[in-house]
């Protein structure tokens, strides 16, 4: 995309994903020199399709809305969760989005995004591997992923957006595996599959474009769950399994495919979904996905997006997290930038302000009907200053998956109304729920 590096920037990023993206975009909307190094050449493949409505206000910012619009991507009207024998829907509609979410092909979406940023000026080289930073001269080392060449930049300010590769965090031993997430995540694409719409009913993969589907989740014991996600030409299949059931998955098969394909086969509902479908790629693996570092940021180093933590995908808020945060970490940088006396202020600001919104992630996931004491308590500002509409939200998502019984206790407690529940579906004749 730009040809010379330069020497000196006034923020380098490392990453070019939504995080990294969205950050370089909003500084230069305001006319700083921004350095984006991305050690991939995009478009690149990425997991993560699943997209709630909140992204619709961070795309205005950057005037996108529209481009996405266009994309083409999957509309959906919100999820559909079959746990424990019961499948209950949480529509957006009813929680005031007049914009749908969407399934999205991250490497379009991820494209989109990055290319804005270039539009506003930002520098972006692709094919770069950062390999150092230097907190206390804030140097950046990198070398070319092709060439090997290797070269340095200097920047005022650095925000680590490398995704799960967590470049700083790493470097520095700050990086922490969070116990209660002991999860394996295995994932593949089938060419097509039916689905479930708004009323439960099963409609034809040809009919993906008119009749907007619902993710789903399905429950597989242990608070292992399987997603199953409309995509343009494809369907996005994955398994999170517990690591108390790791033993039984490798039952299934001498290979990765065989246990993946066995798996899904026993879940309830998808494995009838996907009758007329066929595994058309890789299955590719993760586990133990769940970190946090120590700190959020280090010197004049921010960390943001996955490259400062992840829960648990169950709840679709893996993009919005990453773009919330690359707009924190902007809107920090700029400030500090205008008011340098003040910078210490802005960092504790990040810290504190980010750290509280992740501990809400980690609510909507935790594998637990009760919470820590403490995480209740680390949630508390936030939802006390959040919409009644945004509380009630994660209200159903939580019941939906039979997660904490104390979080309405919370709500109430902080004088938020209560609501009906999740509406909850008719099972389909066809499917044999076990």
């Amino acid at each position: 995309m730009s040809n010379s590096i330069p020497k000196k920037a006034s923020v380098v990023i490392i990453g070019g994903g939504p995080a990294g993206a969205y950050a370089a975009t909003r500084l230069a909307q305001q006319n700083i020199d921004v350095v984006v190094l991305e050690k991939a050449q995009f478009p690149r493949y990425q997991v993560g399709e699943s997209v709630i409505p909140h992204v619709w206000k961070f795309l205005d910012l950057i005037d996108l809305s529209e481009r996405i619009e266009q994309a083409g991507f999957i509309k959906k009207g919100g999820g559909a969760v079959l746990w424990e024998g019961q499948l209950r829907a949480v529509y957006f509609s009813k929680h005031g989005y007049k914009r749908p979410g969407l399934h999205v092909e991250r490497e379009i979406f991820d494209t989109i995004l990055l290319e804005r940023s270039v539009e506003l000026g930002a520098m972006v080289f692709q094919n770069m591997t950062v390999t150092k930073v230097d907190l206390h001269t804030n140097n950046i080392s990198f070398q070319h992923t092709v060439t090997k060449e290797q070269g340095t930049i200097h920047a005022d300010y650095i925000v680590d957006a490398s995704g799960q590769t967590a470049l700083v965090s790493k470097q520095e031993g700050i990086r922490k595996w969070d116990k209660d997430f002991k999860f394996q995540a295995v994932w593949g694409y089938f060419d097509q599959s039916d689905y479930l719409n708004g009323e439960g009913e099963i409609l034809d993969f040809s009919q993906r474009f008119t009749q907007n589907p619902m993710s789903l989740a399905s429950s597989t014991g242990n608070w292992g769950w399987v997603w199953h996600l409309m995509m343009q030409d494809k369907v996005s299949v994955g398994a999170i399994i517990p690591q108390m059931d790791l033993a039984k998955f490798k039952q299934g098969g001498s290979t990765l495919k065989e246990r993946y394909l066995s798996h899904i086969r026993q879940t309830p509902l998808t494995s009838s979904l996907l009758e007329k479908g066929k595994l058309i790629d890789v299955v590719r693996t993760v586990r133990d996905y769940a970190y946090e570092p120590k700190k959020l940021v280090i010197g004049n180093c921010y960390l943001a997006g996955d490259a400062a933590s992840f829960a648990d995908p169950i709840n679709s808020e893996g993009v919005t997290m990453a773009l919330y945060s690359g707009f924190l970490a902007a809107d920090c940088i700029l400030k500090s930038l205008e008011k340098t006396n003040r910078a210490d202020f802005y960092q504790s600001y990040y810290e504190k302000t980010l750290r509280k919104r992740y501990k809400v992630f980690k609510v909507l996931s935790y594998p637990s009907k009760t919470l820590p004491k403490e995480l209740i308590e680390g949630v508390k500002d936030v939802v006390r200053n959040q919409s009644t509409v945004e509380s009630h939200m994660i209200l159903d998502h939580l019941i939906c998956t039979n997660r904490s019984t104390d979080y309405p206790e919370l709500l109430e407690s902080l004088g938020i109304p209560k609501k009906e529940f999740p509406q909850r579906l008719p099972l389909p004749i066809s499917i044999a729920v076990s």
